[in-house]
């Protein structure tokens, strides 16, 4: 996989600290030599509901420091793997028309009768992952907090705020997040013909046949499975740490207790 680019990409994560499967979304960025800059490392955040809707005001200050017309990707920093490199992900994004894309999913959560009709299997928003132009989202995130103060209390999370704020303005297009066929058909999505650049696993533990949840179970078809992790450095808020520092193996690779497939 390149690690060159002629395209520009800030892609960014929040992480007050070791999360979920924090380590299996860092080392898939760096083999596929996306450039993540983690944000939040070591601060305090009282509740899940003040994280959620923090991270909009983080992402805010964040798009305002870089070009308005630089591409951003945003991921949720424990349950995300990725399949694809700079090119084939800013690409597949440029080809979308679009200035905001998010991710969107099967199962609704937040104002449910507000979405639109329609016969897509991936009806709804999901705030996990996103991808667009800085000022553009940035523009839609201000929106979505000016509307938040006004209506306080309505959702206790980013996602069903943005939900409802999409639902209303109609200002942004959905993604596809996560749906897979079988195993005969690995990180292949049969409801929309593609193989997924960024993979969330959101969603209940049950549903999947592994105990540990659909990561741990699906991660093993990615093409850098038991690879060593490249010896990379990842920029923490302003500096640089390596994958030691967050927590991680230096060989995810190799197969320990609590990350074996």
């Amino acid at each position: 996989v390149s690690t060159q680019s002629t395209w520009e990409l800030f892609f960014f994560t929040v992480l007050h600290g070791p999360y979920q499967y924090h380590c299996d979304m860092l080392q898939s960025a760096l083999h596929n030599g996306l450039p993540i800059h983690v944000f939040g490392w070591g601060a305090q955040v009282h509740s899940a509901a003040n994280l959620s809707l923090v991270r909009l005001q983080f992402a805010i200050d964040i798009l305002s420091s870089i070009s308005p017309e630089t591409v951003v990707l945003f991921v949720d920093g424990g349950d995300v793997l990725f399949h694809g490199n700079i090119e084939t992900i800013v690409d597949s994004f440029v080809r979308l028309r679009q200035e905001v894309v998010f991710s969107a999913e099967v199962n609704c959560f937040g104002p449910c009768h507000l979405y639109p009709n329609t016969t897509a299997p991936h009806r709804y928003l999901n705030a996990g992952s996103w991808i667009g132009r800085a000022g553009a989202v940035a523009r839609f995130f201000q929106a979505v907090l000016v509307w938040h103060a006004a209506h306080p209390g309505l959702y206790y999370s980013d996602q069903g705020v943005l939900a409802h704020v999409f639902c209303l303005e109609h200002e942004t297009m959905l993604g596809a997040n996560r749906l897979f066929c079988d195993e005969k058909q690995p990180l292949y999505n049969c409801a929309t013909n593609t193989t997924p650049l960024v993979f969330h696993f959101n969603g209940a533990t049950r549903k999947s046949r592994h105990p540990r949840g659909p990561l741990i179970q699906w991660k093993r078809h990615f093409w850098w499975y038991r690879h060593p992790t490249p010896n990379r450095t990842i920029l923490v808020d302003s500096a640089n740490r390596t994958m030691s520092d967050l927590g991680c193996s230096a060989v995810m690779g190799t197969c320990r207790k609590r990350n074996c497939g």
